[in-house]
């Protein structure tokens, strides 16, 4: 028998389907150009995103500064800090990242996470 133990995550967290959702921002190397990764998944306190990067650009705790996010047709800007990286091989990185969204995008982005949670329930998706 196995047993999983209760998630300690007081926030779900959506998937989100491959290709539906980008994030834009200043590449952290200071290398002065912006750089678009794949939003992966979302909740009320942040989200993931995979680019192709070097892994020491993305120091848990560093600020990322401003980011533009697109899920479907839906755009808004936050600031975010890194809170963890995967190394995914290939020089794929994936980008955990605490989400503060701009005042004026704050009830936008709950709608968005709502809009979320309601389909997924209405398909049976349990991610």
């Amino acid at each position: 028998m196995t047993l999983t133990p209760p998630s300690t995550r007081r926030d779900p967290r959506f998937n989100l389907k491959r290709g539906s959702s980008i994030v834009e921002l200043d590449d952290p190397a200071g290398s002065g150009q912006s750089i678009e990764g794949v939003l992966t998944r979302v909740s009320a306190a942040g989200l993931a995103f995979e680019t192709a990067a070097a892994p020491v650009a993305y120091i848990p705790g560093r600020s990322l500064g401003s980011l533009a996010v697109r899920v479907g047709e839906c755009a808004l800007r936050g600031e975010a800090v890194v809170r963890n990286i995967r190394n995914l091989g290939q020089g794929q990185i994936e980008v955990g990242c605490l989400f503060y969204p701009d005042v004026e995008d704050e009830d936008r982005w709950m709608t968005l996470l709502a809009g979320i949670e309601v389909a997924l329930a209405a398909i049976g998706d349990d991610s």
